[in-house]
């Protein structure tokens, strides 16, 4: 199957913000602040400590955020390139005018549907986005069966 897509500004920003807060750092920042939060008001402390967990949240959500921005303003991104996959049973064969790559199933981890994409997670935390938009909607069952069958069901 053969999917020729481009990915958004708007589409790559959602994605990177989304992954950005399912890191792991980011649950450590949200349980020093939930739980500073809660001895706060339940031990009557000052309020200063509320700060002590809530700047570090709030600083690294912002860091997340402006790096998505400035990510999605490089010209030259080859996420940004029109790009054709060639999915199949041997693996994901990537074309864009950057050249050609050929990835076996061996090198997914996993995949995902979130913000209107299909997210295929390589070894090493790469992501391949494909937009849900670009998969004619009668092929969209034979496209996710492709992904079960070799990513899914391969792990088991």
């Amino acid at each position: 199957m053969v999917i020729k897509t481009t990915l958004s500004k708007d589409l790559f920003i959602r994605l990177s913000i989304l992954r950005h807060i399912q890191r792991p750092t980011f649950y450590v920042y949200a349980l020093l602040a939930a739980g500073l939060t809660v001895y706060t008001y339940t031990q009557g402390r000052p309020i200063v400590f509320l700060f002590m967990g809530w700047i570090p949240l709030g600083l690294y959500l912002f860091l997340g955020v402006i790096s998505a921005i400035r990510a999605s303003r490089m010209k030259d991104a080859p996420y940004f390139l029109p790009t054709e996959y060639n999915v199949t049973d041997d693996g994901v064969v990537i074309s864009s005018a950057r050249g050609e790559s050929n990835l076996e199933w061996k090198h997914f981890e996993g995949w995902r549907e979130m913000v209107s994409t299909y997210v295929l997670v390589l070894e090493g935390d790469a992501i391949l986005a494909i937009p849900q938009a670009s998969v004619p909607p009668h092929k969209r069952d034979e496209f996710k069966d492709l992904l079960r069958k070799n990513i899914d069901e391969r792990e088991k």
